[in-house]
């Protein structure tokens, strides 16, 4: 549940940085995966795309055009992270919007 809570996520991204948070969030992801049972079931997978979905929308709310280059590729590189991390579940349309979200800043 602490993962879910938004007060959480602000304040680990505010303390760690967005890389940094990013990176912390789809680790704690797979090291909770990695104690579940040898079969994980479907309705972890949900929750954990779930998770990092509200990853990937908290940080293109962060997105604006006044904000630095330097803090656009942050951004951009997380919600590739987030990408990756999300079709390890076999969740291909959740990845390809981080993928299609980070080309966008990109651009």
């Amino acid at each position: 549940k602490l993962l879910k809570n938004e007060h959480f996520l602000n304040a680990r991204f505010q303390l760690l940085g967005t890389l940094e948070a990013t990176s912390a969030y789809t680790a704690d992801i797979q090291n909770f995966q990695t104690t579940q049972c040898l079969q994980p079931s479907t309705s972890y997978h949900t929750e954990a795309v779930h998770i990092l979905m509200q990853v990937g929308n908290y940080l293109s709310n962060l997105v604006n055009p006044r904000i630095s280059m330097n803090f656009q590729y942050d951004v951009g590189q997380a919600l590739i992270l987030l990408g990756v991390s999300i079709q390890k579940f076999s969740s291909w349309h959740e990845s390809l919007e981080c993928f299609l979200k980070s080309l966008e800043l990109f651009e």
